[in-house]
């Protein structure tokens, strides 16, 4: 039996009985998690990764020019990118 996205060869034991199909916590298809693999997923880690910078500067920006509430909205768009990207790349807990 292979799987069926990247087709690697499944061993037996984790072939569940009952539905006869690999539990996606057994074998994580490397496809799916390794931007190498999976270029797209790539290109949306580095733009998520991109837009979290920009807005941290202009969080700094906003810190030095005396305005906090702007700089204060700019870190909450700065972080919520970043747990964008790290949610791509498969880190942390995700959504609730």
């Amino acid at each position: 039996m292979r799987c069926g996205i990247c087709h690697a060869p499944l061993r037996a034991s984790g072939i569940s009985r009952k539905s006869g199909r690999m539990s996606p916590t057994y074998h994580p298809c490397p496809r799916l998690t390794d931007p190498v693999a999976h270029p797209a997923r790539a290109r949306a880690i580095a733009d998520a990764e991109a837009k979290s910078a920009m807005y941290l500067g202009n969080a700094n920006e906003h810190t030095e020019a005396g305005r906090p509430e702007a700089a204060q909205r700019d870190l909450d768009r700065s972080q919520r990118w970043l747990d964008k990207a790290n949610e791509l790349r498969g880190w942390g807990e995700g959504r609730r």
